[in-house]
């Protein structure tokens, strides 16, 4: 069996951070034995082909810079359906796993037919559907109906706000899957709770980002002034650390 492959892009408009993304996912693709590309001008380069492969090399020395490196561009033509063909044709080309959408109705039933038309679209890739399950109106319904689809799995919190909080539908939902499908937990998912969740809920696959707070570079913030939610560290980034990442193994596999 060959190397699997992951590709990361971004898109929509800059944010900060997304450097420090990019390079967390690189990095330790690459040190799973992953091969990863890297897709630039987000949708419209994965729609035209603009792709590289990349190596531990490619990501140094891009933390300290704003926006991305992989660049962002608005893709209408990824709105369409012929878009979103191209697009799976593009990820079967470069050997791409799998995929994660999501469709709902207005009335918050799962859309068979979006979902139809995108899962035959990913056909011989492995398909997750996100968490616009954790909105979905009934939740034990719209599992038959992922299942039904043909989904491989669902990532959700059991349509709570953190996966911990969610323990009883989780458990409930996976008892009824009973093996159809795999249900994935996500959200607040860490260390001091991953293990908590897992025997809980039976669940053997979860979602989790183990970040720590690094110093940014500003020298000087002002101590009167937040640009976001009051209270928050903004003089730190939030990143995924190995330390972390093995912590929250290590007490799920004890």
């Amino acid at each position: 069996m060959g190397a699997k492959s992951i590709a990361v892009l971004t898109s929509g408009g800059d944010a900060p951070g997304m450097n420090a993304a990019v390079r967390a996912v690189v990095r330790t693709g690459i040190s799973m034995g992953m091969r990863v590309y890297g897709i630039r001008r987000g949708y419209n380069g994965l729609l035209t082909g603009d792709v590289e492969e990349m190596g531990v090399r490619s990501v140094s020395d891009i933390m300290q810079h704003g926006g991305t490196f992989l660049f962002t561009a608005r893709s209408p033509e990824f709105n369409t359906p012929e878009g979103v063909q191209k697009a799976a044709d593009q990820c079967r080309k470069l050997g791409v796993d799998g995929v994660v959408f999501g469709c709902l109705k207005a009335n918050g039933t799962i859309d068979m037919e979006r979902n139809r038309y995108l899962l035959e679209c990913s056909r011989g890739m492995s398909v997750t559907m996100h968490r616009a399950f954790d909105r979905a109106a009934a939740p034990s319904q719209a599992l038959e109906d992922v299942i039904a689809l043909g989904f491989d799995r669902i990532l959700t919190s059991g349509q709570q706000p953190k996966a911990l909080q969610g323990v009883e539908l989780l458990s409930r939902l996976n008892r009824q899957a009973a093996g159809r499908i795999s249900l994935m937990a996500g959200s607040g998912v860490t260390e001091q709770n991953i293990r908590d969740i897992h025997e809980a809920t039976g669940l053997l696959e979860f979602h989790f980002s183990a970040r720590e707070p690094q110093p940014s570079g500003m020298q000087y913030v002002n101590p009167d002034l937040y640009m976001g939610r009051p209270g928050a560290n903004e003089a730190a980034l939030e990143y995924t650390t190995a330390r972390r990442v093995a912590a929250t193994i290590t007490q799920l596999m004890r």
